[in-house]
Formats: structure tokens, sequence, C-alpha cells
């Protein structure tokens, strides 16, 4: 009987000497895990940094196309305006210096 129990205890030595190495052996697998965890984060943030940049950059550059658009508009009706005023001050120039002369020598 002596000896079965020093083979239970060897045999309890050796599960114990097992269970220790396979704890050491998952704690290191869980500072693997967080390392690699750490970097895909750290590529992940990156990746999503530039694609916010490289999205912001497009919606500006959207914006600014559509007011360069909206500013030739403007400034197309204003020439137009103007000329129309130019056309009607031509046009009613000469009516204009004649009443001028009329009630001057009034």
């Amino acid at each position: 009987m002596g000896e079965q129990v020093n083979k239970i205890i060897k045999a309890l030595s050796s599960l114990e000497s097992d269970i220790d190495s396979l704890h050491q052996d998952v704690l290191v697998m869980q500072n693997d895990l967080k390392s690699h965890t750490q970097q895909e984060i750290k590529k992940l943030t990156i990746e999503t940094q530039n694609i916010a940049n490289t999205e912001a950059q497009r919606m500006i550059s959207n914006v600014r196309d559509k007011a360069k658009l909206k500013s030739e508009q403007i400034i197309k009706d204003n020439e137009s305006k103007i000329s129309k005023l130019k056309n009607q001050i031509d046009h009613s120039f000469d009516e204009v210096v004649d009443h001028i002369f009329a009630l001057a020598l009034k």
C-alpha cells in the first residue's frame, strides 16, 4: 500500500507540475494576445483616421466646388444686372442732359 501511495503522490506531483507549466503557458499567451490586440488597435486607429481624413478632404472639395459654381453664378447674374443698368443709363443719358439744360435755362 505504501508503494501505491508513492505512485499517487508522484502522479499528483507530476500533475501539479503540468498544471503549473500550463498556467505559465496561459500567462504567456495572454501577454501575446494583449500585445497583438494593442497592435491591432493602433493599426485600426490609424486606418480610421486616414479614412476620416480622406472623407473630410472629399467633403471639403465638394463644398469648395459647389461654392465656386455658386459664386460664378452670382458674378454672372451681377454682371448681367450691371450691363442692364449701364444700358439704361446710356439710353436715358441724353434725355437727362436735355432736362437739366431745360431746367438751367428757365
